[in-house]
């Protein structure tokens, strides 16, 4: 009798971008890494006895993390964990690829906080500066606890001291759009996360 042939997982789909220089993380690659990241959440909030009336706040920092939440609060429906969602917008880009240094709060949580478990939801970190200030904004507010959780770390861009506590993917350097991040409000809908062509952004010296 022949030996049976060995089942594969289908390939992820191909999907180019006419402004993407490289795809740097698939979708499903994130996939899997959040899932990854959801069970050892999980794991480590059990000391807490979470339930629906005693639940993870989930803050969502707009607008860039609204994809990696809506991910990240299913997979850890999956882990059992009880979550509730919050949206939180604080800004220190604006239409420019690097940092202005200054922190604008847009738009704050809705519901008290005050002796709840809270996790800040970013997308990604680069200078630390934007992740740094709502740490303190809401250790102000006295929760129970504070924890971080980004899709992406990216370390070589930190001008602040600042640790992640659930860092899913570290990146190297390299300005990234796509999975909810993007480029002067644009390319989020990106199912992968990719490097933008520096002819994007860059603007071309000017003729003498």
């Amino acid at each position: 009798m022949s030996d049976a042939a060995t089942p594969t997982a289908a390939a992820p789909p191909v999907r180019n971008y006419a402004m993407s220089c490289k795809t740097l993380v698939t979708q499903e690659q994130i996939w899997a890494a959040t899932a990854k990241c959801a069970k050892q959440i999980a794991a480590d909030y059990r000391q807490y006895n979470l339930t629906e009336s005693n639940p993870l706040y989930l803050l969502c920092v707009l607008k860039g993390s609204f994809i990696f939440t809506a991910d990240l609060a299913r997979f850890l429906c999956d882990e059992g964990v009880p979550v509730k969602l919050e949206f939180i917008c604080a800004s220190s880009y604006g239409s420019d690829v690097k940092t202005s240094g200054e922190v604008r709060l847009l738009l704050d949580v809705r519901d008290p906080v005050e002796d709840r478990h809270l996790m800040i939801v970013e997308d990604i970190v680069d200078s630390a500066i934007t992740l740094q200030y709502l740490k303190r904004f809401l250790q102000a507010k006295k929760p129970a606890s504070l924890k971080t959780v980004v899709l992406l770390d990216k370390p070589s861009g930190r001008k602040v001291s600042l640790e992640v506590d659930y860092p899913v993917i570290t990146i190297p350097h390299a300005f990234v759009i796509g999975y909810g991040m993007d480029f002067a409000e644009s390319y989020r809908e990106l199912r992968d996360v990719c490097v933008l062509k520096k002819e994007y952004y860059e603007k071309p010296a000017s003729k003498l």
